[in-house]
């Protein structure tokens, strides 16, 4: 596409058409033709960025030119992008976003000055107080379903995971990377696993600190010697 031809973009999804820089969509179109996407029109093309998924979320960009050619009769920009989309809920792609964490995790664990991989779990007490704050936060909490309860109470530790980083920060002065994720009991209360990697052996994070700063129940710490 020429660069004088298009002069905005709009996206379908969106309420009112949301104008963009020419250059904006000249560069979306040039790598969406680069990287799989078909033309389907005159001046319409589809791409697909999500082949495994079960039930992609369609969006459709469309871009208005100065070319008269490019117009219909009525004057109606003709230039579209349909793309396909990840659900990212679906079983394919919650196991490919799984599978490309876990592939990050273990390249992060190879060029870490060190890594410790982290437990935390949640008290009796504050266990009950995170479930009273998500009541409180979701409307009829008891009636959703089991797996949205706990996406819920996730919601709600994620406050408290927000101020443990901050604390570590703040005590350690250590830069620091990390990877943490949610995993479901089985009553349905969530826990949770982390990675911590040391960006530099002179900069270590001392295991003590870890665990003072997690106010919320018990940790478990370990260096991790390989990654698997």
């Amino acid at each position: 596409f020429p660069s004088h031809d298009i002069i905005c973009t709009g996206d379908t999804m969106s309420p009112m058409p949301r104008y963009e820089y020419p250059d904006r969509v000249i560069r979306l179109l040039n790598h969406a033709l680069g990287h799989g996407a078909v033309k389907t029109g005159f001046a319409s093309y589809h791409w697909n960025i999500a082949p495994n998924c079960s039930n992609p979320y369609t969006v459709e960009k469309w871009g208005k030119t100065t070319t008269d050619a490019f117009h219909d009769r009525k004057g109606v920009p003709l230039v579209y992008l349909t793309i396909d989309t990840k659900c990212r809920k679906c079983t394919n792609c919650l196991r490919s976003r799984s599978n490309d964490w876990n592939r990050r995790a273990i390249s992060e664990v190879k060029v870490a000055a060190r890594t410790w991989f982290a437990t935390f779990t949640i008290d009796p007490y504050h266990r009950y107080v995170v479930l009273s704050e998500t009541r409180l936060r979701v409307p009829a909490f008891e009636m959703i379903e089991r797996d949205r309860q706990f996406t819920e109470q996730v919601k709600t530790v994620n406050v408290e995971i927000t101020k443990y980083l901050k604390r570590l920060r703040k005590e350690t002065k250590v830069p620091f990377k990390y990877l943490i994720v949610a995993e479901k009991h089985k009553d349905g209360s969530p826990h949770f696993h982390g990675l911590f990697h040391e960006i530099s052996p002179d900069h270590p994070l001392r295991k003590e600190v870890l665990q003072r700063q997690w106010k919320f129940g018990f940790t478990s710490f370990k260096l991790v010697t390989e990654p698997s």
